[in-house]
């Protein structure tokens, strides 16, 4: 028995669907005019009138769309067209606008709007006003942050320093805390009273250096060029004191500056241990100023130093060179060319030092090899060196045959061969014989070649005092022969 179809699935309010339909359809469905109707049948009275209402504004504004794109069109070809013709009114042989441009420019215009051309967002015209204003603004940007922390680091110094001299106020009303007491006074001798307070509620603090504390002040310094400071807590050199090594400093500042610039310096200086400055007997100073070396020691711009036999010798110190000392311009710049060539020398010194250790070690390092190399080195600077004397050989030949061509051409007489080449020899080096030397052994045989085939030259043998001497005369025309050997 056949069976009965089976119902498609349905649901309560949802009609059967008997075939499958696409979204395509669907959207297609409703957007028809029919099923426009049909919705538009099945809305409210209000609703349909409030639909016709937005349905008219939008018709309005894609008119007024149109119209104004119309206007821009006709607004392009008329610029267009103004652009592309003469000052004059007449058109240009490469810019003539024919009636057939103008209809291709219309159908341009009258395609769709995603047909047209758009100018590029990445058009780089329009984007180099906004990246020279960025520019601008960054610039001004960076001068504003720096000048604004300046002006906070200024305003945070100036907190820091009202704090601090705030704090250092309250603390310099508080009374400071009592020294430890490092002198014991005999019990029949009472300690004068102190103009200074203390609290002793504070821990006590350490005697000041070269000072003498009793019962919690500063009661004495231990050094007569010291007295107690005006606040009560340490010891601090004396008027007298400070004249006295002021003093000290403009005399030794002059020897110093004496002993850098004048190439004569000072009689009595020597080097200093660091070998920065220059160190002077104290016997010398005391000469001119009243002073002692515990005085000395005192200051930290001085140095002393003694010598074997006892001698103290007293100089600036290599800070007060380096920091305080002021020196003539001439001189600090005849200080820095000296030390720059010094530099220069020991640079080239430690590198020829080092081409040789490094030379030596590879020597031994390749025995053959190295013996090898200086033997082609010393083969080619042989070669060369050869080179050389044969081409001043050959220079100096010329010269002097040239100087005998002339004697023989402004004396047409017979002339001595060996008096001829000693007189030229006697003329070029009258004070130096190996350079005579020279002149006979090497070049003048080399003349005398050049002699034998020059037919301008009538050589001859003659007796001379019962010797037989070679002979040279000159028979050619004097003039053109000179001509021709210039």
């Amino acid at each position: 028995r056949a069976k009965a179809p089976r119902a498609p699935f349905s649901s309560p309010g949802r009609p059967i669907a008997t075939k499958k339909r696409t979204t395509t359809s669907m959207k297609m469905e409703a957007m028809s005019p029919v099923a426009l109707s049909g919705h538009l049948e099945a809305m409210p009275p209000i609703a349909l009138s409030v639909r016709k209402q937005l349905q008219v504004e939008q018709d309005r504004e894609m008119q007024e769309k149109l119209e104004l794109q119309r206007q821009i069109q006709a607004q392009v070809m008329n610029n267009a067209v103004a652009s592309l013709q003469d000052p004059d009114g007449a058109a240009t042989k490469r810019h003539s606008l024919t009636q057939q441009d103008v209809v291709n420019f219309m159908q341009q215009q009258q395609q769709p709007a995603q047909y047209q051309y758009t100018q590029p967002e990445y058009d780089t015209k329009r984007r180099r006003p906004f990246l020279l204003c960025v520019s601008i603004l960054a610039a001004l940007g960076t001068i504003a942050w720096a000048f604004i922390s300046g002006t906070l680091a200024n305003s945070v110094d100036m907190i820091h320093s009202t704090l601090t001299s705030s704090v250092s106020t309250v603390s310099s009303n508080a009374l400071p805390a009592c020294f430890n007491d490092n002198v014991v006074l005999p019990e029949d001798v009472e300690p004068r009273a102190s103009p200074f307070e203390c609290d002793d509620t504070l821990s006590l603090q350490h005697c000041p250096e070269a000072g003498s504390c009793v019962n919690g002040h500063l009661f004495s310094c231990e050094s007569k060029h010291l007295e107690i400071a005006s606040d009560g807590s340490r010891c601090v050199l004396n008027e007298a004191s400070n004249i006295t090594l002021a003093d000290m400093e403009v005399l030794l500042s002059n020897w110093t500056t004496q002993c850098y610039c004048d190439f004569n310096g000072v009689d009595f200086a020597l080097k200093s241990e660091s070998g920065a400055g220059f160190v002077f007997p104290i016997s010398k100073v005391t000469e001119q100023i009243d002073v002692d070396e515990k005085l000395v020691s005192l200051s930290n711009d001085y140095e002393i130093s003694s010598m074997e036999d006892g001698e103290v010798l007293v100089g600036l110190s290599d800070d007060y060179v380096d920091t305080k000392l002021d020196l003539p311009v001439l001189c600090w710049v005849s200080l820095v060319t000296i030390d720059t060539f010094r530099s220069a020398v020991g640079v080239v010194v430690y590198g020829l030092l080092h081409a040789t250790s490094v030379i030596f070690g590879v020597t031994f390092a390749y025995p053959l090899a190295s013996l090898v190399c200086l033997a082609i080195l010393l083969f080619i600077q042989y070669t060369r060196n050869r080179k050389e004397a044969s081409k001043n050989l050959a220079i100096d030949v010329a010269s002097v045959r040239q100087m005998a061509y002339q004697r023989m051409m402004m004396d047409s007489l017979e002339h001595i061969v060996l008096h001829l080449r000693d007189g030229i020899a006697m003329d070029l080096h009258p004070t130096n014989k190996k350079s005579r030397s020279y002149i006979i052994l090497r070049v003048w045989p080399r003349v005398v070649a050049d002699v034998r085939h020059d037919n301008r030259v009538k050589k001859t043998n003659r007796l001379v005092g019962s010797k037989p001497r070679d002979v040279w005369q000159w028979v050619a025309n004097p003039s053109s022969s000179n001509k021709k050997d210039n």
